[in-house]
């Protein structure tokens, strides 16, 4: 709607200079209330670097009649889409693009501790001087009220000014705060990961020397790897489209059918649940009372549960195959993988590709076409990384 509304008012004459900024404003306004659903990182950047204030404007203007809306909830929620991928590089660049914002807070030039003159009351400007002036590593809500009310700066500024700062600030602090817990834990499993490699051989012991030349088993093709979820979305994000289930499913919110996809569940996940990661009993809730999950059999049930056990645990493995770089589904059921079949190239192949065996029906057919997107909250499976 936002884009609509834009490329009209870009197209016509709006009389007056006043019912244009109105407008221009508007659209602003629902380009961030949407803003889960852009795909594009720079767009969304775009937003944060130049259109900040009027996301921020939002919460005060929705009246009762609206549930509450806020430029982090809206952020956090975006951020919930990536599933976990890209997040710390997302966030990183949402704090250097609210570095670069030139937007105005208060009317009087304001002096950037340690600096010689007074310069705009900007954004970038505002953030600088209130991070010269809390050297703290994780600045908390009083060091924010005790900047916006003792602060030389802010005392020209009007109470509305205040606030408007005091979300400016409480915002960059909590996504300060989101990085530094992923970057956290990315250490953290680094640490933990290298705890599981092999021993050089230097580190085992030696085995005595035996005379008989002994001829070495022919080593068991390795035909499954074990890592996390993230692990295997990085090196292969076509893994959010395959199928896990059999039946289409309905997200909340939306009003088609979609495939069973991991994405697709995931996306189910987050709405019913919330954008966080969640405790054994809430799994356990959803899976038997999710009207998706209800109609699985137990062994889809089985899959999806170990699924989103990994989603909620970053720590847990899962199975991957080698050849394929997708989930093992048949491992997960209990079931081995079927072997590898080979057949003869066809002249003329099929403009879907379909799955070898009934036991293989899990697999995502790769359509020949952009998949179109998907209304609701669902991540468009075409534009997953522009």
């Amino acid at each position: 709607m936002a884009r609509q509304l834009e490329a009209q008012i870009a197209g016509s004459e709006v009389g007056g200079a006043e019912l244009f900024q109105s407008a221009e404003k508007l659209i602003v306004q629902l380009k961030w209330m949407a803003c889960p659903l852009i795909r594009n990182d720079r767009e969304f950047f775009e937003l944060i670097k130049n259109k900040f204030l009027e996301g921020l404007e939002l919460d005060a203007e929705m009246g009762l009649d609206f549930e509450m809306i806020n430029v982090s909830d809206l952020t956090t929620e975006r951020l919930a889409s990536q599933f976990g991928v890209g997040l710390e590089e997302t966030v990183l660049g949402i704090l250097e693009t609210l570095r670069k914002n030139n937007q105005i807070i208060g009317s009087q030039p304001i002096t950037i501790k340690g600096a010689a003159q007074a310069t705009r009351p900007t954004i970038q400007n505002w953030l600088l001087d209130f991070l010269k002036n809390t050297p703290a590593e994780d600045p908390t809500a009083m060091e924010e009220t005790d900047y916006l009310f003792n602060n030389q700066n802010t005392q020209t500024l009007s109470e509305e000014e205040k606030k408007l700062l005091g979300k400016v600030l409480a915002f960059y602090d909590t996504f300060r705060l989101i990085l530094k817990e992923l970057t956290n834990l990315k250490t953290q499993e680094r640490i933990e990961m290298e705890s599981y490699l092999p021993q050089t051989e230097t580190e085992t012991e030696t085995k005595p020397f035996s005379p008989r030349p002994i001829s070495a088993p022919a080593a068991a093709p390795i035909s499954a790897a074990r890592k996390t979820l993230r692990e295997a979305v990085q090196e292969n994000k076509e893994i959010f489209n395959q199928l896990l289930t059999i039946n289409p499913i309905k997200i909340s919110g939306a009003e088609e059918l979609v495939s069973p996809t991991l994405r697709n569940w995931l996306a189910d996940y987050v709405k019913d649940k919330g954008a966080r990661l969640h405790q054994t009993s809430e799994r356990n809730d959803y899976l038997t009372q999710n009207p998706n999950a209800q109609k699985l059999p137990a062994e889809e049930r089985a899959v999806l549960a170990e699924i989103l056990k990994a989603y909620d645990e970053p720590k847990t493995f899962l199975p991957f195959s080698n050849q394929t770089r997708q989930i093992s589904v048949n491992e997960l059921r209990g079931r081995p993988n079927p072997p590898k079949q080979t057949t003869p190239p066809s002249k003329n192949p099929p403009a879907f590709s379909t799955p070898s065996s009934s036991s293989d029906r899990y697999r995502e057919p790769v359509p020949p076409h952009p998949i179109p997107r998907i209304s609701g909250n669902v991540i468009d499976l075409k534009e997953f990384k522009e």
